[in-house]
């Protein structure tokens, strides 16, 4: 019985287009027309996701396009990731300040719709 409560009511959720196909224009206050004419650069801090990002306009939309900071994704020898606040290093387990060769490095990129021109606030 649970299950199927819980079925009805995804199905309502998605019929009525509130929740996960809800389509309203983001309004973020670091991306804006104009300062995607301008071509704004931003970094974000560690409590908001250590990204750098970018407001960019594409085909008629704005988009806020961000990238995480590299993270460490193999290294060699006894060796251990630690983080200090957007930064990252590898060090040896027996002697944290001896840092280790990192052979690949992760990073990730994000497009965020911000707004149509149609939609502008």
């Amino acid at each position: 019985m649970e299950k199927q409560a819980f079925l009805l009511l995804l199905i309502a959720t998605v019929v009525t287009g509130r929740g996960v196909f809800d389509y309203r224009p983001l309004h973020s206050g670091r991306c804006n027309w104009a300062k995607a004419a301008e071509g704004y650069r931003w970094s974000e801090g560690f409590r908001e996701g250590c990204l750098k990002c970018t407001c960019t306009e594409k085909d008629g939309s704005l988009w806020k396009e961000c990238e995480t900071h590299p993270r460490p994704t193999s290294w060699l020898g006894n060796c251990e990731v630690q983080r200090n606040d957007c930064k990252y290093e590898v060090v040896r387990v027996e002697n944290q300040y001896q840092l280790c060769k990192v052979l690949a490095y992760t990073s990730y990129s994000y497009l965020t719709w911000v707004s149509d021109k149609d939609n502008m606030p």
